[in-house]
């Protein structure tokens, strides 16, 4: 049936072509007509194909071209200058070849000016150099091979401008050059190869400009080179190829700039060189193969979360270098099976001063992700943590981390000021390299962490912020720190004296062979250990400190024993008194008992004085007089103080 170059002018409201529940057996020819009134074919059934080509219809805000539950047997072709002045409903139809709209222009401003909800195209639709004027539905719409918006543009549509929830598309989705000025919904969606949006602009005046969340994907999700004026919604998405935001920038008008929540992406993201997200890009929960690249990205939200990764499940490497992030980059319980590296990246994080602004995150966690630049409390990483060359604004934050290969902190420049600058009590790493660029200005703390190596140089440690080291302990140590200098971080690490930093490093010294270092630094333990004790106990200490060293200078208690023993065997052997008795009067002591005392000998009664737990049989045997009295004294207390300092040095060093 042909009306190929008809010119209709109705004056009635009926319709210029009314095939309404017609049997066509053969093509439905309109190709070139001109006319003011709509085309009818609700529930008609054409054989062949549907040609509007060429032709301009003009129904003002009706729809111009009505075919519901239409079957078609070939295809639906307004092609070439077709212009339509209303919209053009298939909803419902069937058509066994292709819907074909390219360089169609089709015109109902703030309304639907294409619907084909729940339609069934065997071959595809293809709608390249189209312009829509007015909202594009595809709900539910079932569509063989290829879906193609290549350079279609999108306007007067309102806040929405196509609406494709659940629509299935066997092949792919191309959006090649597409221009919308609404958000296009793809909620529920489903394509079996790609969906490729290059060089788009989508722009919504709130909220999402692009939703795909719950949308399966069967090869790759490409958004490369777009403008995108609100956010992207990949909540609980399926690729099974990458998905790629190159050279995309997102300018959300809210909070969210990418939500990937439990979305399952197994090719990786590609979001390097040319990503800018002036909001927060989040994967949180997500589960993504391959890698997460976001090489010189660039994600800006100063006062929120920028990029969300907890409980991330990354079956590879996350690399961010060069990436520059304002806001917080958290990977709270995240398990990376690869590395986490951003090597030069500039990661500014959460001012600890700025308000929360009443997000709900703050009620439930007071605002911990403040004065933050990243964030990996309790994750899980296979390979590396490296930020080397990172400059970090905020703190980092590792605490019961687990890092199986290195944490790698290189020339990396830490600014934090007025709080921890490295916060990472537990964590576990095979090695710890502290090498930054300059010394921190904030603090450090390592309670309870263990590691296999400790690097660290005379920049590692700040001067003047806190350092907590309780029960942190490594195996190996390299470093160009001497002993003094060690002792020194001591000294500073623990304000109120706690033993363990100094065994840690007393018996690393020691496996290293460094037996004199670990005295040194056992020494100094101990004597702070004293020296925080009551009044008593540190005269005590001072006393075994003089005389032994706390057991550390043993030859020094020998010196003081041989100085005793031989003043005072001297001493007894020349001084002049006598005991005053005239049977005694060559001898310059006096015998307790005449009938019973040894032989006189000035060597063995200072030896006997000098040593209490050993009874020679002459200090009980003779009385001083005199100046000998004060001799035997000194002689007395002496042995008592030499013996006690040795026995307590002894028993230390037998616990060691």
């Amino acid at each position: 049936m042909s009306f190929a170059g008809t010119v209709f002018d109705v004056s009635t409201p009926d319709y210029m072509i009314d095939l309404s529940g017609a049997d066509i057996g053969s093509d439905l020819v309109c190709s070139r007509i001109s006319g003011n009134r709509p085309i009818h074919l609700h529930n008609a059934r054409i054989n062949g194909d549907i040609r509007l080509s060429d032709s301009k219809i003009s129904c003002g805000s009706e729809f111009a071209l009505l075919g519901r539950q239409v079957k078609v047997g070939g295809s639906v072709v307004c092609a070439n200058d077709f212009n339509c002045e209303g919209g053009i409903i298939l909803e419902g139809a069937r058509i066994e070849g292709q819907l074909l709209l390219p360089k169609a222009r089709i015109s109902r401003p703030n309304g639907i000016c294409l619907n084909i909800d729940h339609a069934v195209v065997a071959l595809g639709v293809r709608c390249e150099d189209a312009h829509f004027r007015g909202a594009v539905r595809m709900h539910h719409a079932q569509i063989g091979c290829q879906l193609s918006f290549d350079r279609v543009r999108i306007s007067d549509c309102g806040r929405l401008a196509l609406l494709a929830d659940h629509l299935g598309v066997d092949g792919s989705g191309h959006f090649r050059n597409f221009r919308a000025e609404g958000a296009v919904h793809l909620h529920g969606s489903r394509f079996e190869c790609n969906l490729l949006v290059d060089n788009a602009k989508i722009s919504s005046d709130a909220g999402t400009a692009l939703t795909l969340d719950g949308t399966t994907i069967g090869a790759a999700l490409a958004v490369e080179d777009c403008e995108i004026a609100g956010s992207i919604l990949l909540i609980a998405a399926t690729v099974q190829g990458a998905l790629t935001l190159r050279n995309t920038e997102i300018s959300p008008h809210g909070s969210w700039a990418v939500d990937a929540r439990r979305a399952d992406i197994r090719g990786g993201v590609d979001g390097a060189k040319g990503f800018t997200a002036h909001g927060s890009v989040s994967f949180a929960n997500a589960k993504i193969s391959v890698t997460l690249n976001l090489t010189e990205a660039a994600i800006v939200t100063p006062r929120r979360h920028a990029l969300i990764a907890a409980g991330l499940v990354l079956d590879g490497d996350l690399i961010g270098d060069r990436a520059k992030v304002e806001g917080l980059v958290d990977l709270t319980a995240a398990n990376v099976t690869g590395n986490v590296r951003l090597a030069d990246a500039e990661l500014t994080g959460v001012p600890l001063e700025e308000s929360s602004r009443g997000r709900e995150i703050d009620q439930l966690r007071r605002g911990d992700w403040r004065g933050v630049s990243l964030r990996a409390t309790a994750s899980i990483i296979h390979g590396d943590i490296d930020l080397r060359g990172a400059r970090l604004k905020e703190s980092l934050v590792l605490e019961s981390a687990t890092v199986q290969r290195s944490v790698l902190l290189d020339g990396t420049t830490l600014e934090v000021k007025d709080s921890m600058a490295i916060r990472a009590d537990g964590m576990k790493a095979a090695m710890l390299s502290l090498r930054f660029r300059d010394a921190p200005t904030g603090g450090i703390s390592l309670a309870a962490a263990a590691v296999g190596t400790l690097r660290d140089n005379e920049r590692s440690w700040p001067k003047s912020a806190a350092v907590v080291l309780e029960g942190f302990t490594y195996g190996l140590l390299d470093t160009n720190l001497t002993v003094v200098d060690r002792l020194r971080l001591l000294q500073h690490a623990t304000p109120t004296y706690s033993p363990h930093p100094y065994e840690q490093l007393a018996s690393n010294l020691t496996a290293a062979g460094q037996d004199d270092d670990a005295d040194i630094v056992r020494l100094a333990s101990i004597r702070r250990s004293h020296a925080s004790s009551r009044f008593l106990i540190r005269i005590w200490g001072k006393l075994q400190d003089y005389v032994v060293g706390y057991g550390f200078s043993p030859m020094r208690a020998l010196a003081i024993f041989l100085v005793l023993f031989i003043g005072a065997s001297v001493w007894f052997t020349v001084t002049p008194y006598s005991c005053g008795e005239a049977a005694y009067a060559d001898l310059p002591i006096c015998p307790i008992k005449a009938d019973e005392h040894p032989t006189w000998d000035p060597w063995l009664y200072s030896l006997d004085l000098l040593i209490p737990l050993v009874n020679l049989g002459h200090d009980n045997a003779w009385d001083p007089t005199g100046s000998s009295k004060a001799v035997m004294y000194v002689l007395v207390i002496g042995g008592w103080v030499l013996t006690t300092t040795i026995v307590a040095a002894a028993g230390r060093s037998l616990r060691r």
